[in-house]
Formats: structure tokens, C-alpha cells, sequence
């Protein structure tokens, strides 16, 4: 595991100045409000380093010109792969100038912009330089997206993406039209192997429509959606569908007014020895679909 140097604004300043080959992972301190001008120190020297390979920022504030300096570092940057920039008050201008950034950049494969100030404005542009960029593999956002328009912004940037393998979207509105749609780029990604849509407005009949890609989908090997909207029919779904789908080894939905019937049918299916192999690349053919049975049978 990777450990990361913890560090106050004048020290991550200093690090990307000297380029230390031993702290090629850091993590700024949170909360320790590096000011305007430092932000700028931070942005002008990471235009130069070529040894750090990951960047926390987290729980900092980064305001818009902030996050303009630190776009334009990474329209340079080429050896960063992994960014974290969430709970740092990122509003659309600054976020927009990031994703402009990404349709450049081709260092970094992982990205975090969770809890920010951000709408449906940076989640259209971030899935629009997603349909350029060739690099980033791993992407979590979360967005004030009322209307579903990110949403559907990124269903659409999966059709044709074939980089991105992970991503992660929060608190999030998934309208039932965005729901099938994101269902439908399912069933032709092949690239996707975990998604996550936690804590989203994602219903019982958006569950089913996920539950219906992964009939076809052979790629994808987690899928949580805790803390949805799914309820019991809707989660009923999504195991029946790991009947036939043996890709999938990972399903999570923390719902406490989930059955225990229903939980232990999930358990079960995911610890089948079959899906084990076939996960494990130890099987020769893929294994048979099953009809499943009512609960309780």
C-alpha cells in the first residue's frame, strides 16, 4: 500500500521544487489553507516536477483562480497520475477549467472531485473531455445535478469511452430516462468495471433497468448502489440478474429495510464457487445460467 507524506503548504512547496524521488506521494495537510500566493508556488512548481506521482489537496479551500493555476499545471504535468481534489469548495469555474485541462493532459489515471460546490455545468464538461481523453482510468465526482443533464452528459461519454474502469458518482439525481440510458451504455462499455452510484436518487425501476445490462454487460465487476432509492423489488432485481452474469463479484447495497431473505440470497450468489472461479480466471467455460427460484423455494 502507498503511503502518503503528510505536508504543510511551505513543505509540499519545497518537495515539488526539489523533486525528491522519496516523496512521490503527498498529502497536504487539511485545513491548513495554503493562501493565494502559495497556491500559486504549489501550481508553478508541480509545472516543473517529475517525481510526484500522487497529489492530495483534500479538505483545502482552492478557490476558482486557484483551480485555473492548477488546470494550466496540468496541461504541462505529465507525470502526475493521481489528483485528489475533494471537499475543497470547487465551484463550476474552477472545475470547468479542470476538465478543459483533461482534454490535454495525458498523465493522470486517477482523479477525485467529491463534495465540491459544483452543478451540472462541470459534470457536462468533465464527460465531454472524457470523450477525448485516452488516460484517466478511475473518476469520483459528486454534483448538485437536479435535472440529470451530467448524468446523461456521461451516459453518453460511455458509449464511446474505452479508457475509464472505475467511476464513482455520489449524491447525484438519477432520472428514471437517465437510469436506462446509463443501462443501455452497459450493455455496449466494455471497458467499466466498477461503478458506483451511492447515495443517489436511483429508484426500484432504475435498479431493473441495471439489473437487465447486466444480462449482457461481461465486463463490469462491482456495482454499488447503497443508500438508493431501490428498495426491495429493486434489489431483488439486481441478484436475480447475478443468476446469469458470473462477471460481476462485487454488489453493494447497504439498505437496512432489505429482507434478510434477500441479503443472504446476495451473500450466496456472490460466494458461489463458480463465480469464484470464473472471476479467478480458473474456469475453462463460462458457467450456466440459472433460472432463479421465488424466494424461498
Amino acid at each position: 500500500r502507498i503511503m502518503a507524506v503528510l505536508v504543510s503548504p511551505a513543505e509540499l512547496i519545497a518537495s515539488l521544487r526539489i523533486g525528491n524521488p522519496h516523496r512521490s506521494h503527498l498529502f497536504l495537510q487539511p485545513s491548513s489553507l495554503p493562501s493565494s500566493e502559495q497556491m500559486k508556488e504549489i501550481t508553478d512548481a508541480l509545472k516543473e516536477n517529475t517525481t510526484v506521482k500522487s497529489l492530495k489537496l483534500d479538505s483545502n479551500i482552492i478557490s476558482a483562480a486557484s483551480a485555473k493555476m492548477l488546470a494550466q499545471a496540468l496541461r504541462v504535468n505529465t507525470h502526475l497520475s493521481m489528483l485528489s481534489i475533494s471537499q475543497c469548495h470547487i465551484d463550476d469555474e474552477g472545475a470547468v477549467a479542470l476538465a478543459d485541462a483533461l482534454k490535454i493532459n495525458t498523465g493522470l489515471t486517477k482523479l477525485s472531485m467529491y463534495r465540491n460546490n459544483i452543478d451540472t455545468v462541470s459534470m457536462v464538461a468533465l464527460a465531454e473531455a472524457l470523450t477525448s481523453n485516452t488516460t484517466l482510468e478511475e473518476l469520483t465526482l459528486s454534483a448538485l445535478d437536479k435535472a440529470g443533464d451530467g448524468l446523461r452528459a456521461f451516459v453518453r461519454m460511455l458509449h464511446t469511452n474505452t479508457t475509464l474502469t472505475a467511476l464513482s458518482l455520489y449524491n447525484i439525481e438519477v432520472p428514471k430516462m437517465s437510469a436506462r440510458g446509463l443501462a443501455d451504455a452497459l450493455k455496449v462499455n466494455t471497458s467499466l468495471t466498477s461503478l458506483t452510484l451511492a447515495d443517489t436518487s436511483l429508484d426500484a425501476q432504475g435498479a431493473v433497468a441495471l439489473a437487465d445490462a447486466l444480462l449482457v454487460n461481461a465486463t463490469l465487476k462491482k456495482l454499488n448502489v447503497s443508500f438508493c432509492l431501490i428498495g426491495e423489488s429493486g434489489a431483488r432485481a439486481l441478484a436475480d440478474a447475478l443468476h446469469s452474469n458470473f462477471t460481476l463479484t462485487e454488489l453493494l447495497i447497504y439498505d437496512r429495510s432489505l429482507s434478510i431473505g434477500l441479503r443472504q440470497d446476495i451473500e450466496a450468489l456472490l460466494a458461489d464457487p463458480r463465480r469464484v472461479a470464473w472471476a479467478a480466471g480458473e474456469a475453462d467455460t463460462k458457467p450456466a445460467r440459472e433460472i432463479p427460484l421465488a424466494h424461498g423455494e
